[in-house]
């Protein structure tokens, strides 16, 4: 093919129908599918990909075939990070001829604490609500808000932003990568997990910028800590006083039921004389 393309241009062929016919045979050659090597420190894994597939679907690929989280699977080509979850293969220079990745998969104890934090309220705010709900009552307010695939946690998104700003305002990151960074977190094109991983990576060995990036993850995980802990302490009040007092309400409720449906039922000592009477006067 690109032969073909050689010949028509010694040939004088116009270089405009040349791009045209050039910009054809490259879309379909990314197309065509392929296998691609990915290597880890203990072994070497195939996919098949092609280079219209993106750069988010193969870390996903690379993160479900390793049974690791997608946001910290680390993909490097040609010993450069692939970034950008939204660009294609193809415009990353992966070819037949050129597609072995190497995989890593990034441990942060601050991410997995506050991921820990974070699972802990949900399921004591979850608890609460189902016991209230029992009683007709409303649990916290957030967990009554309809959620989509655009959902923002503002506290961890805030979290995210404040890391960028480090990495940026120390010069580790060119602010024109900082920039676009915030927005493919802003606009969900990148997840907040990876852009948090992309600054410490761009960080690291960096002490001043190390230092200051663990100030803001120390806040933030201080922030956690203290929400799981008073969602927590809500939960043991809802159930040691709140939920007694409304059974104790209900089960006065019930009592109170019971009597005046036996009031109703049971006749009156009045009515009970008025048909007794024509009974006696008859003897």
């Amino acid at each position: 093919m690109w032969t073909a393309l050689s010949k028509a241009r010694a040939a004088g062929v116009a270089s405009r129908d040349l791009s045209k016919c050039e910009s054809i045979f490259a879309d379909a050659q990314a197309k065509q599918s392929f296998q691609a090597r990915i290597f880890t420190i203990s072994n070497v894994h195939s996919l098949e990909i092609s280079g219209v597939q993106p750069v988010g679907d193969l870390r996903q690929r690379v993160a479900d075939k390793l049974q690791w989280r997608s946001q910290r699977t680390l993909l490097l080509f040609n010993g450069r990070r692939l970034e950008s979850d939204s660009q294609t293969l193809h415009q990353c220079g992966v070819t037949q001829d050129s597609c072995n990745f190497t995989a890593a998969h990034i441990n942060e104890v601050v991410e997995d604490s506050v991921a820990s934090f974070q699972k802990q309220t949900s399921l004591s705010e979850a608890a609460m609500s189902t016991q209230l709900a029992t009683y007709g009552l409303q649990g916290p307010q957030r967990l009554h808000q309809p959620k989509t695939e655009h959902t923002v946690d503002k506290p961890v998104q805030r979290w995210t932003f404040e890391l960028i700003k480090v990495a940026c305002c120390q010069g580790v990151m060119d602010f024109r990568v900082a920039a676009n960074l915030y927005l493919e977190v802003e606009e969900g094109i990148v997840g907040e997990d990876q852009a948090r991983t992309t600054v410490r990576h761009a960080v690291r060995g960096l002490e001043r910028a190390e230092k200051l990036l663990d100030v803001v993850d120390k806040r933030y995980f201080v922030e956690a800590e203290q929400a799981a802990e008073q969602a927590t302490s809500t939960l043991s009040s809802v159930s040691q006083t709140i939920i007694p007092t409304m059974q104790r309400q209900r089960a006065s409720s019930d009592m109170l039921a019971r009597e005046m449906r036996s009031w109703v039922s049971s006749p009156s000592p009045s009515t009970r004389q008025g048909r007794a009477g024509p009974c006696s006067n008859s003897r």
